[in-house]
Formats: C-alpha cells, sequence, structure tokens
C-alpha cells in the first residue's frame, strides 16, 4: 500500500485563506487574486484566469478590477503577459459581445501600461516587451472601433469610457505616436465624448467626464510639447480656442465637461494662456437669466478654478498668464467669494449648494496655496471676508454643506505652515474652538454645530454673517435644524441679555439682515 504524502499548499500554510471574502464585495475577488498570485506557481493559472472568466464577466466592475488586477501581475510574468496575453486580449477587443469587448479594451490599455512601467524602471526599451504587432494592434483599436460604429446606441458609453481609459494609459505610457494620425484621431474622440455628455445617461456621466479628462491631460503631455516643457504654440492656440468657445454652448453638460477639461491641462500647456482660460472659466460662473439653473457648469468652472491655481502655483511677482500673482488673485477671490452667493433653487431642490460647495473648496485650497508660498498675497479685507462667508455657510441649514464650511473655517484658523495672516479675532477664535476639542465635533448634527456656531455672534467681525446664516436655519423645514439653531440663537442671547450694548450689537445687525433681504424669497 503507497502511503499518500499530503504537498504543503504555501496559500493554506500562510494562515490566511482569504484576505477578504469575494462574495461580500468586489474588491475581496481583487485582493484575494492577487494574494494567491504572489505565489510564483498560481501567478500564470490566476492570469489565464482573469483573461478567460473574468474580464467579460456581465458586473462591470468585476470587468474594471480584472483589469486592474492584469496590469499587476503582467510585472509578475512579464514574458507571459507580452507573448500570450496582450496578443489575446487584442483579438477580443473585436468581438461581438459587448462584455467581452469592453473589458478586452480595459485589459489592454492596464497591461500595455505594466509592461511599458516596468521596461522604463529595469532600463529597457519598450520593445523588449512590445513587439511592432502589438504596438500597431494597440494603435488600431479606436478606429477599428469607430468603423463599425461601436461608440453608438448599446454600449456605446462604456465603449466610449474604455477607450479613453486606453488613450490615457498608452499617452503615459509614451507610445512612439508623435506626428501620428491617431493622435488627432484620439483627440477627436474625447472631444466628441464631452460635446456628448448631455446624451449620456446620467449614472453613466461622471465617470465618462472623468476618463475624458484624464485622457486629455495625458495626451498633452505626451504629444503636444515641442520641446520638454514647452508647448507645440499650434496645437495649444487651437485646442484652448476651440474648449473656450464650448464653454458657451447651450447644454449644460457640454459646458461642464470643457471647463473640467481646461481645469485639467498640463502647467506647460497653460503657460501664456493662464489669463485667459481663468477668464473664460469665471464667466462661466456668472448667472444670468438664460442659464439661471447651470449650476452644474458654474461648480465644474470653480473646480477647474481651483485646480488651475495648484497647476500653476503661485508667485507673487509673476506674469498673469503664467502663475497666480498678485495681479490676478483679487479676482479669483472675487470669483470664488460671489459664488457663496448661489443660492439657486429648481425642481432638484438648492442646486446652488453644489456651486457654494466648491467655492468653499476653493477658498480653502488658494488660501492654504498662498499661506504656504506668498501669504503677503492675503490681503486682510480679503482674509476676513473668506472668514466671514464661511461662518456663515457653517450656520446655515444643509447638514453637510454646513460641516464642510465648518471643517474649511477651521482649517484656515488652525494652520501653522506658516499661520494665514489677518484672520479676524484669531485669539478669541482659538479659545472657542481650540485644536484639541474641535476635531472630535460632529459639524453635521445640528446639536453639535449650532451652540458652538452661535458663539461667534460675540465677535463683531463675525456677527453678520452668522445671524444671517442663522435666520435661514430657524426658517428652515427639518426639525432637529429649526430647533438648535434657535436654541443657539436664544441662549446666546440669554447670555448677553444684561449687557445693554452687546442686545444693541444683536439687534442691529438683526435689523441690516431683514433691510437687506426685504424682497428675497429665501
Amino acid at each position: 500500500m503507497v502511503s499518500k504524502v499530503a504537498v504543503p499548499c504555501p496559500v493554506l500554510r500562510s494562515g490566511v485563506g482569504a484576505p477578504a471574502s469575494p462574495a461580500s464585495h468586489p474588491l475581496g475577488m481583487f485582493s484575494s487574486s492577487m494574494f494567491i498570485a504572489g505565489f510564483p506557481e498560481y501567478t500564470q493559472p490566476m492570469i489565464e484566469h482573469l483573461v478567460a472568466m473574468k474580464i467579460n464577466h456581465w458586473d462591470g466592475v468585476i470587468r474594471e478590477l480584472s483589469a486592474k488586477a492584469l496590469r499587476n501581475l503582467a510585472q509578475r510574468a512579464p514574458e507571459h503577459s507580452a507573448r500570450d496575453v496582450l496578443p489575446r486580449l487584442l483579438s477580443l477587443t473585436q468581438s461581438p459581445d459587448l462584455h467581452t469587448r469592453h473589458g478586452a479594451v480595459l485589459a489592454c490599455a492596464e497591461v500595455a501600461r505594466s509592461l511599458c512601467a516596468l521596461a522604463e524602471q529595469q532600463g529597457r526599451p519598450t520593445s523588449d516587451f512590445l513587439d511592432e504587432k502589438v504596438v500597431q494592434g494597440l494603435k488600431q483599436i479606436h478606429q477599428q472601433l469607430y468603423d463599425r460604429q461601436l461608440y453608438r446606441g448599446l454600449g456605446g458609453e462604456l465603449m466610449r469610457r474604455a477607450v479613453c481609459i486606453l488613450i490615457e494609459n498608452l499617452s503615459l505610457s509614451k507610445m512612439p505616436f508623435r506626428g501620428d494620425a491617431v493622435v488627432g484621431a484620439w483627440q477627436q474622440l474625447v472631444d466628441d465624448t464631452l460635446r456628448s455628455l448631455p446624451l449620456v445617461s446620467s449614472p453613466s456621466r461622471q465617470q465618462i467626464k472623468d476618463a475624458a479628462v484624464s485622457a486629455l491631460a495625458a495626451l498633452c503631455d505626451a504629444y503636444y510639447t515641442r520641446e520638454p516643457g514647452e508647448a507645440d504654440p499650434a496645437v495649444q492656440e487651437e485646442l484652448i480656442s476651440r474648449y473656450l468657445a464650448q464653454l458657451q454652448s447651450p447644454e449644460e453638460m457640454t459646458r461642464c465637461g470643457f471647463a473640467l477639461a481646461l481645469g485639467a491641462l498640463p502647467r506647460f500647456f497653460l503657460k501664456g494662456q493662464l489669463q485667459r482660460v481663468l477668464d473664460g472659466l469665471r464667466a462661466v460662473t456668472r448667472i444670468s437669466p438664460e442659464d439661471a439653473g447651470f449650476a452644474e457648469s458654474r461648480r465644474d468652472a470653480l473646480k477647474a478654478i481651483t485646480r488651475i491655481c495648484q497647476t500653476v502655483g503661485v508667485r507673487a511677482e509673476g506674469a498673469p498668464d503664467e502663475v497666480v500673482c498678485r495681479e490676478n488673485v483679487p479676482q479669483i477671490y472675487c470669483t470664488m467669494l460671489d459664488c457663496l452667493s448661489d443660492y439657486t433653487t429648481d425642481s432638484r431642490g438648492d442646486v446652488g449648494a453644489w456651486v457654494r460647495e466648491a467655492a468653499v473648496t476653493g477658498l480653502r485650497d488658494l488660501t492654504l496655496l498662498l499661506g504656504r508660498g506668498e501669504p503677503e498675497l492675503i490681503e486682510a479685507p480679503v482674509c476676513e471676508r473668506v472668514m466671514c462667508c464661511l461662518a456663515q455657510q457653517a450656520s446655515e441649514k444643509i447638514d453637510r454643506f454646513r460641516a464642510h464650511a465648518a471643517r474649511v473655517f477651521l482649517a484656515l484658523l488652525h494652520f501653522d505652515g506658516p499661520a494665514i495672516p489677518h484672520v479676524p479675532h484669531r485669539q478669541e477664535l482659538e479659545r472657542l474652538f481650540p485644536r484639541s476639542t474641535v476635531a472630535s465635533v460632529n459639524w453635521a448634527a445640528p446639536s453639535q454645530a449650532f451652540p458652538r456656531v452661535a458663539q461667534l455672534l460675540g465677535l463683531p467681525a463675525y456677527r453678520y454673517h452668522v445671524l444671517l446664516g442663522l435666520a435661514v436655519s430657524v426658517g428652515g423645514l427639518t426639525e432637529s435644524t429649526v430647533r438648535y439653531s434657535t436654541q443657539g440663537l436664544l441662549e446666546y442671547m440669554e447670555r448677553v441679555r444684561g449687557d445693554p450694548r452687546a442686545l444693541e450689537d444683536v439687534a442691529g445687525a438683526l435689523l441690516r439682515v431683514f433691510e437687506d433681504n426685504l424682497l428675497n424669497d429665501r
């Protein structure tokens, strides 16, 4: 009788059967597959399983995670991935089955990017992993899909996003397509995708928008330079002019897409065009009778302005066409502060809150950017207006936006790298909101937020704005908001009841609030 010898399994021997349950979450499948494939004897079988069974899965999340898993595994088995996997994936990109086609394009993008990155790390030419046939196959994917009209109709949204991801990855890989017609074809797809956003279903719109914007940024970096760090002037002028014109589109989603695309442009591509781009985006943030309901485009224009400021950086005496500087800082602040007055409402509710949230985020990022690099550009009147407007937003009725404004207010107050200059009543604020205690406050909870915000009524610089915010909350519809905002206001009035001067100041500020908003339905 032959005795059976148990061969130890490295997966079981490790004591970890599954790092995360695949049944409970798609990420469990991803982490489990990566863990198991970490053992050399399982790497190639896991790759084969993903290619054969997972990139054509009916669930799009599984297809995307499978493509990302193949990207990581390609570096563990580069020869197999280059010789066997990529050619198979390329053939599957022309499959009549939507799920297979979509998963294959995503996988091609991820595997090609991984192999190019590995070649760069090892100081080897890309051709060591990607032969000419594979490179041509990758280049032809877009045109083959376009010729078969697979960007239209059922599945068109999926394929647009997948090919935008492909464009981004091939561009980041610096594939040798400079001057090739395929770059122009890719650019046309990105532009057409941004123009077609009004036709895209709402659930997919943000993902497609993000993919197209990322593809554009990668295209500019890889193929639109004349010298390293210097844009091709002809391409730069033509593209920026075309995108700025689209900001005046009668379609809101088109404005959104092109605004975010301008915000994603790399620094070298904005050089010499910065002021022009900022002016175009600033125009989108203004409310006019024709586009009063375009809150999403105003929000995205603000996001673009904020991102551009981070991209170009700050230099006090720099040129306004190149960096954030003394000359253009006031205009940028004015744009963001004006957007805090956007209280547009429609059938969806207070859509202006999206704009105000983006403005609050922009004020934080811009102020911290200046505080780190050129604090002298933060003037006292501007800083006072920023802090007062944030205090107003932190005392209003929508929980999520109130919490965001409060966190930004405290971030600016407690920033010490170096401290933000000209914050009104800094010492009193630090006593009212000590760093050690405010971190645990849930500003979205009316019971915690309003009693603390009401303390600002004792500081003259903040009194009017906090009363304006509390007036909105006291007159709100949510029971907890009404109760605690009223309670916070009355508790403050009770504390100063014996101080006629303080009562007079509060009453005077409240009267100003009423006078300034006589015909305001809000």
